[in-house]
C-alpha cells in the first residue's frame, strides 16, 4: 500500500499539502543488520572499478519502488498478467495503448493476430547484458522455458502497463515482418514525441540486437508443451 501523500509512479515522489503519517515499524536487531548489510552490498557494486554487474537502471525503478513501499504491485515480481481478447480489431488493439504515435509499418498485414476468444496470460521481461542475434536472443529465451510474445502479447502488454516502455524499449520477437531487404520486430519506444509503437528493422537474424538496452517480452511455455502430463 502506497502511503497517502505521495505518488505512485516510480520517480516520481512529491509530498502533498496535507501529508498523513503512517505508524511506523521499529527495525532493530538481526533484521537491522540484515537489511543494513544488503544496503551496503549494492553501495560496494555500485563502487566497482569495472561498474555495476546489472543494468544501473533498473537498479533505480526497483529501488524507487522499495521506497516507496510498492512490494506488491504488479511487474514488482518480474511478472506482468494481460487479458488476450483474440477476436478485437487490430486498430482496437493499437488504440487501447493510447500510444503518442504510431508508425504505419505497424498493422494487421505485416504482424497477423495468431488466436481466437480471450486468454489470460503471464508476461515476462527478459534482458540480456551480451550483445545478441535475434536467432541467439531466441535460444536463450526458449532455455529459461519461455516463448518469445507476439505482437497481440506486445499491445496488451503496452495497454495494461504503459510507462515500462519509458525506461527502455520492449520487442516481441516472435512477431517479424521479413520484407525483401529487411527484417522488421515490433518494438515499444519513447522518444520526443513520447510513447511510440513502431518497428525495429534488421537486415537478417543474424544482426546483433544492442545489449543492455532492449527487454524482450515473453511468457511461460505451456505444460503440454514442455512434456508435462
Amino acid at each position: 500500500m502506497v502511503e497517502a501523500g505521495f505518488s505512485a509512479v516510480p520517480g516520481r515522489c512529491s509530498l502533498k499539502s496535507e501529508e498523513i503519517v503512517m505508524a511506523g515499524i521499529p527495525v532493530a536487531g538481526d533484521l537491522y543488520h540484515r537489511l543494513d548489510g544488503k544496503l551496503f552490498e549494492i553501495k560496494r557494486q555500485l563502487r566497482q572499478p569495472g561498474g555495476y554487474p546489472f543494468d544501473p537502471r533498473d537498479l533505480d525503478v526497483a529501488l524507487q519502488r522499495v521506497i516507496e513501499g510498492m512490494f506488491g504491485v504488479a511487474g514488482a515480481d518480474g511478472f506482468y498478467p494481460v487479458t488476450l481478447n483474440y477476436d478485437l480489431p487490430f486498430g482496437e488493439m493499437v488504440q487501447a495503448g493510447r500510444f503518442d504515435w504510431v508508425s504505419d509499418l505497424v498493422n494487421r498485414r505485416s504482424f497477423p493476430i495468431i488466436g481466437r476468444g480471450t486468454e489470460e496470460v503471464r508476461l515476462e521481461l527478459f534482458h540480456c547484458n551480451s550483445a545478441l542475434s535475434i536467432r541467439g536472443a531466441r535460444s536463450k529465451i526458449a532455455e529459461r522455458g519461455l516463448i518469445c510474445a507476439r505482437i497481440e502479447h506486445l499491445l496488451a502488454f503496452a495497454a495494461a502497463y504503459p510507462d515500462v516502455q519509458s525506461r527502455f524499449p520492449v520487442i516481441a520477437l516472435d512477431s517479424i515482418s521479413p520484407e525483401v531487404d529487411a527484417w522488421h520486430v515490433p518494438l515499444l519506444g519513447r522518444d520526443h514525441q513520447g510513447r511510440t509503437l513502431s518497428t525495429q528493422t534488421y537486415l537478417t537474424d543474424s544482426d546483433e540486437l544492442c545489449p543492455g538496452r532492449f527487454r524482450f517480452l515473453a511468457y511461460q511455455m505451456p505444460a503440454v508443451a514442455k512434456g508435462w502430463y
